[in-house]
């Protein structure tokens, strides 16, 4: 690209450069009103969107401290943490406890004979088959890539055995590496077995014990020369080393010994007389004897070991515990589990079993979890401080410096503000004047800043003495005239009032039904001919239910029965149906309520019960949806909760619970009045959301208009600067010409002077004429 031109009136002596730019610079200070404006503007959408971060974690801690679930919490202590602990998983009742930990849960180890050697000596060829419990047994071949010991334990590892395998090396100077099979699952009922059909080779051996051949220590005389053989079949229940040492000297059937069975602490000498050495073996204990060959002297102290070994290294257990205290008189229950894991013997409550104590008794407390509450509070009043200073901070005027804010007077930061203070200051109409504002529980507004201080004292207060009074506090909760009648949710939609909703109910909502025909008469037997049926409740049928072959004398019998067979039926998992026996005929009722509640006949079975039953000419009623009015608003019913509904004027997303039956239903008059109450949490989280809303919320709608303007005089400045660039350009090109136009002139000027210099002189060519 070329470079720019300047110039400087070569010919007029003028600097048309410093003309042109003194002309721009004028032009520019107005780009740079408007630049500064944009920087202005941008700096306002920083602060705006700062402003909506700040409002939405406020609205977050809000919405936490809005829901009564966060007040019905719990927590689980335990008063011996190292013998087990205790979560809540579920909706735990407060209460105290008493577990005693007999035993924990074991997975069952077994460990083969022992091998010189993991990677030299052959297991044969074949295949290996493993089972653990009832499962599925997993078959692994075998052949020469993988027929060690080494290659045996990677190949149960890489299958889905279900077992984990590994060596260990026990020390022995014979044969000290074993295979350890180790279940992947604990319990009692989760045995190893392991079958080998191998050839060719030594096979593990996981099934008998083992008596492993006699180890000579290497300290013993040179005296014998013979050789210490173990015989015999062991008959002892756990791993143990024999052994030997010479008390007297001599040949073998002369020298006596004496043996242990703990390391050499303590030894059985035959009452000092010692045992007599012998070819033919010489029997210590639990089926283990010691022969030695008759070559050599043995002397005083040589010692020989023999190594026992059991092939379970651990059993399968289940975890036994036990739930209640027998002081005073109690009857403790007992409880087994096929894991340490133990969850609802305490309902909503999960125990983590560490250590068995059988003679500890565990105290677990369930209690509200005051802490998780008081920290949400913490967390609220930090997140509205937060906010409170910022505005602050945006809204000041410093009148030692003269500085104000950014936003200073700015009409949505002083109505957030505002609205603010009103909320976190004000009184909850509706609650008792005990608990109806912040300050009840320790919260208070400093008045110079709006902030609020907390109290810990007293707020632990408040939650030690009145937890559901904090809950409703902050919550939103609600009173009703009619039990029946209960506030279950409520949108932004919903204009709540102090003097509530009238519910006027013209329908209950109803169960579906089956009802059979009468029958014949009592007893009833059922063979495996007839016992069998087939039910679909709310649309899921049921499997195949088999009652029990037998006769049944009354018809509360039957009805029992096949309660049993549908509450035991995992086809209908979430599904509920209760039976009954009422005026000489089966009636089947489905817990759930409304349109979507039936009872029907499912596909007739092999062995149908359905004729002996009374079922064939069953009657099927599907249950009924709530109708009702709210405030006199058309309202939805779906199955026992009528909502109010799109669009009306107050009770618009309201929905409540309706559990009057039929007969309670007033036709006459309203069946009740509820009215909702919302707290502090409730009412600020729908502020937030009214601000922070990310298509129309007030912050959201002034962030997009500065966003906008920003973009507007982004475009005015690339506008005005490429305006004033092209004025630049033709500014030069208009002095260049005109400098060359002077330039011209010039040069004309000097040819016609020289011209008119070189034309005679008046007064000389008046001379000549004279002359």
């Amino acid at each position: 690209m070329a470079a720019s031109i300047t110039f400087s009136g070569i010919y007029t002596g003028i600097d048309f450069q410093a003309i042109v730019d003194t002309l721009i610079s004028v032009e520019q200070r107005r780009i740079d009103l408007v630049t500064a404006k944009q920087a202005e503007e941008t700096a306002k959408l920083t602060t705006i969107q700062s402003l909506s971060g700040l409002l939405l974690s406020l609205r977050t801690s809000a919405s936490t401290l809005s829901k009564q679930s966060s007040f019905q919490t719990r927590s689980a202590s335990t008063s011996h943490e190292s013998i087990l602990s205790a979560s809540v998983t579920g909706n735990a009742a407060p209460g105290t406890h008493y577990i005693t930990v007999n035993q924990l849960a074991q997975a069952h180890q077994v460990a083969s004979q022992g091998f010189a050697n993991t990677d030299t000596t052959s297991i044969g060829v074949g295949t290996v088959s493993i089972r653990v419990g009832s499962g599925a047994t997993t078959t692994i071949s075998i052949d020469a890539a993988n027929n060690t010991l080494a290659g045996l334990r990677d190949a149960i590892n890489n299958s889905d055995a279900g077992v984990m395998a590994t060596i260990i090396n026990d020390g022995s100077a014979s044969n000290p590496y074993r295979l350890l099979l180790t279940s992947k699952l604990t319990g009692g009922a989760n045995t190893i077995d392991a079958t080998f059909d191998l050839t060719g080779g030594t096979a593990p051996d996981f099934a008998n014990k083992n008596i492993d051949t006699v180890e000579v220590e290497p300290t013993n005389s040179s005296s014998y020369t013979g050789t210490a053989t173990s015989l015999g079949t062991y008959t002892g229940n756990a791993n143990q080393t024999f052994l030997v040492e010479i008390m007297s000297a001599g040949a073998t059937g002369v020298a006596t010994f004496r043996y242990s069975t703990d390391g050499g602490l303590t030894f059985n000498d035959n009452g000092g007389a010692g045992f007599l050495t012998s070819t033919g073996g010489t029997a210590l204990e639990d089926g283990v004897s010691i022969a030695f060959s008759d070559s050599g002297t043995l002397s005083v102290g040589d010692r020989f070991s023999i190594d026992t070994f059991v092939p379970t290294i651990q059993v399968a257990q289940d975890a036994s515990i036990t739930l209640g205290m027998s002081s005073g008189g109690g009857a403790p229950i007992s409880i087994k589990s096929a894991t340490n894991t133990v969850a609802n013997v305490i309902p909503g409550v999960t125990l983590n079993l560490l250590e068995a104590a059988p003679s500890t008794t565990v105290r677990i407390t369930v209690d509200n979890d005051r802490d998780a509450v008081r920290t949400a509070v913490e967390g609220f009043v930090e997140s509205y401080n937060q906010v409170i200073d910022f505005l602050n901070e945006q809204l000041r005027y410093d009148t030692v410096t003269e500085q104000a804010g950014l936003l200073i007077g700015d009409s949505l930061l002083v109505s957030v503000q505002n609205d603010l203070r009103r909320l976190a200051t004000g009184i909850i109409p509706g609650l008792p004047s005990t608990m109806n504002r912040l300050a009840a529980i320790g919260v208070t507004s400093v008045p110079e800043t709006g902030s609020l201080v907390l109290d810990s004292a007293k707020l632990e207060e408040a939650l030690s003495s009145n937890l559901a009074g904090v809950a409703n506090l902050f919550s939103t909760s609600s009173t009703t005239t009619n039990p029946d009648i209960t506030y279950v949710a409520s949108t932004q939609k919903t204009i709540i009032t102090d003097s509530g909703f009238t519910v006027d109910v013209t329908r209950a909502a109803t169960n579906g039904t089956l009802e059979g025909g009468i029958l014949g008469g009592f007893p009833v037997t059922l063979t495996s001919s007839n016992n069998q049926l087939r039910l679909k409740v709310d649309g899921k049928e049921s499997s195949i239910l088999t009652l029990a072959a037998r006769t049944y004398s009354t018809g509360d019998d039957l009805a029992a029965e096949i309660q049993a067979q549908l509450n035991a039926d995992s086809a209908l998992a979430g599904k509920h149906v209760s039976v009954g026996f009422t005026g000489g005929r089966l009636v089947f009722t489905s817990s759930s309520y409304g349109s979507s509640s039936s009872v029907q006949l499912g596909t007739n079975p092999e062995n149908s019960a359905f004729e002996i039953l009374g079922l064939t000419s069953a009657v099927a009623t599907a249950g009924l949806d709530v109708a009702g009015t709210i405030n006199g608003e058309a309202a939805t019913g779906k199955g026992q909760i009528l909502t109010g509904k799109v669009g009306n004027a107050t009770t618009d997303g309201l929905s409540l619970l309706i559990t009057v039956t039929p007969s309670e239903v007033n036709l006459t008059e309203p069946e009740g009045i509820v009215t909702v109450i919302e707290g502090i949490g409730t009412r600020l989280s729908e502020q937030l959301a009214f601000l922070t809303d990310p298509i129309d919320g007030r912050v959201t709608t002034r962030s997009n208009t500065l966003t906008r303007k920003i973009d507007d005089l982004e475009a005015d400045i690339d506008r005005m600067g490429k305006r004033l660039e092209e004025k630049r350009i033709t500014l030069t090109e208009q002095y260049a010409r005109l400098e060359a136009a002077l330039a011209s002139l010039t040069s004309e000027g000097e040819i016609l002077v020289q011209q008119l210099a070189n034309l005679p002189r008046i007064d000389t060519l008046t001379r000549r004429d004279n002359d």
